[in-house]
């Protein structure tokens, strides 16, 4: 099968999916729930972890680089979903090996884990 015979049958279904297909929008209740998303102070991990308030997570943990850049983000999450007190930020620079372990052994100190979210982030 030739190349231009790979993409022009692949394109029509993209093209389909990513305009005329709405994904289901996730509402499992997340009650009781500890939920550590990295990289959440921009992007999608910000985005899922406004979500995860959203459905009622107990305890949502911010791990990202700035902790000034994740105030602000939780700050933001606060007010959007009006749920105050669920957020933590947590130093973590998946670039520096010492912070990669003091996270992990404060992760440790946890009662309970239910879901880790390992959202990439830019490089410095």
């Amino acid at each position: 099968m030739s190349l231009p015979d790979v993409l022009f049958g692949f394109l029509p279904g993209l093209f389909y999916s990513q305009f005329f297909v709405t994904p289901m929008y996730p509402t499992i209740d997340c009650t009781g729930k500890t939920i550590i998303v990295t990289g959440a102070n921009v992007g999608l991990g910000k985005e899922a972890t406004r979500h995860f308030v959203r459905l009622n997570a107990a305890k949502v943990i911010i791990g990202c680089r700035s902790l000034e850049k994740g105030e602000a983000a939780k700050t933001e999450i606060e007010a959007s979903t009006k749920r105050n007190g669920v957020i933590e930020v947590w130093q973590l620079d998946l670039q520096d090996y010492d912070s990669v372990k003091a996270f992990a052994k404060r992760a440790e100190s946890l009662k309970r884990l239910d879901v880790v979210v390992e959202n990439a982030g830019k490089c410095k």
